[in-house]
């Protein structure tokens, strides 16, 4: 699972008399604010998730999906109001955070992500536009499809419009058109919210603004759901190991699970050597550094700096190059001699996993198909100045690693070859 924080803030809910293909039910609009930050999940729960955590699969839409992947990857669908809250008693029971569905208010606050407009990605009168950014009607081939296959929202959440409607907190009722801090709905009633559209309406259904409702009983193959929370158990937990001169190791604690290696056919950029899709399994936790190893940290160890990019003592902090493989089983080979750990190079599958950190998109902030927010995670060609840079300067992902985009690439201990066909642990 893997959580944006949503900053605390206010906005205008429901939609103005003036939006195109309103339902009376979105106004009057009225302030809301939301006065404490919080989390909200960037993918609809999926059938993979529920299944770790319930045992079964209730979905429908189980089938292996039109255009391949894993169909596990799927939102989970056909899931009643009352199926979730047995899921979040189950959930929290684990200790790892408080978690539970959004609030109505909280949800359309965090799909609108500071637009005002129809959509968070525009009016996008044009349908093509939507149909861009979302799973719906005409071009969903009538079935839920991967979390994550559109791109992002500003911030960074996926699906709010499209692929299953999604369930809130609130009891339904009508706008009373008062200003108000963090709504929660009525006391009581006899239907549920849920919110975003899916694959089976039509455009004008996934608009920010529209509400729907039903019974808590009973689960539709259109409706699935998103987790919040308050808090968040803290972040992997990291641990220093020392070397001589002062200097230290930093690494974060990366939990076991499960993922596709690879790409789909579809990934823009994709290499042919990123297929086949086997869902490759991590079983036990283990340790990766926070950073690239930097030029310091080599010559703590080694006594040297083999680096091309250094400047006298202006560069300990970048991360040391011009290393061999054979180089890294010497460097390893002293490492564990100071007797302070037992230290290797990450597998292709484990660094992979790590990277991705729980998503299924180009990057793990998104697709981010014109790369317009990958200078914000990554030194790169023409944003590099053709040199490496310090690292941690840029955004980590979300399990707290640095630089595993650009900067300089990364040694795994595989040898090169194809990916296998079977699932492998």
């Amino acid at each position: 699972l893997v959580f944006r924080q949503i900053p605390a803030g206010s906005f205008t809910m429901g939609s103005p008399d003036s939006e195109a293909g309103r339902d009376r039910d979105e106004g009057p609009a009225h302030r809301v604010t939301i006065s404490r930050p919080f989390f909200l999940a960037i993918h609809e729960v999926t059938q993979a998730q529920w299944t770790a955590l319930m045992g079964h699969n209730p979905s429908v839409f189980q089938q292996r999906h039109p255009e391949g992947g894993d169909p596990a990857w799927r939102p989970v669908d056909s899931v009643s109001f009352e199926d979730v809250q047995r899921f979040l008693a189950r959930l929290n029971s684990l200790g790892r955070g408080r978690f539970r569905l959004p609030t109505e208010a909280e949800w359309e606050y965090a799909a609108r992500a500071g637009s005002t407009t129809r959509f968070s990605f525009g009016d996008a009168t044009n349908l093509n536009e939507v149909h861009r950014h979302a799973w719906a009607n005409s071009r969903s081939y009538a079935t839920t499809h991967p979390v994550g296959a559109k791109p992002a929202n500003a911030w960074g959440l996926h699906d709010m419009h499209g692929n299953v409607w999604e369930w809130c907190a609130d009891w339904y009722a009508p706008y009373s058109g008062d200003p108000a801090t963090d709504p929660a709905g009525p006391a009581n009633g006899t239907e549920r919210v849920f919110r975003g559209g899916s694959y089976f309406d039509f455009p004008v259904a996934l608009r920010s603004a529209n509400r729907h409702r039903h019974g808590t009983q009973r689960g539709y193959t259109a409706i699935g759901f998103r987790l919040a929370a308050d808090s968040l158990e803290a972040s992997p937990p990291t641990n220093s190991t020392p070397l001589p001169g002062g200097v230290t190791l930093e690494f974060v604690r990366i939990p076991a699970g499960s993922f596709p290696i690879g790409s789909p056919d579809s990934e823009v950029g994709r290499a042919n050597d990123e297929s086949p899709r086997p869902v490759m399994t991590i079983s036990r936790d283990f340790d990766l550094g926070k950073f690239e190893v930097t030029q310091a940290q080599w010559q703590a160890v080694m006594g040297t700096n083999p680096a091309a990019f250094r400047e006298a003592a202006s560069t300990p902090d970048h991360p040391v190059e011009m290393v061999s493989w054979l180089d890294l089983q010497e460097f390893l080979k002293k490492l564990n001699a100071l007797g302070v750990g037992r230290f290797r190079l990450p597998t292709e599958a484990e660094w992979e996993y790590a990277a991705r950190a729980g998503t299924r998109t180009r990057f793990p902030w998104g697709d981010d198909p014109d790369y317009r927010t990958l200078a914000q995670h990554g030194w790169f060609n023409s944003r590099s100045e053709g040199r490496t840079h310090p690292v941690g300067r840029k955004l980590p992902n979300p399990w707290g690693l640095y630089d595993l985009f650009g900067n300089v690439w990364e040694w795994c201990s595989d040898r090169f070859g194809p990916y296998p066909a079977a699932a492998q642990t």
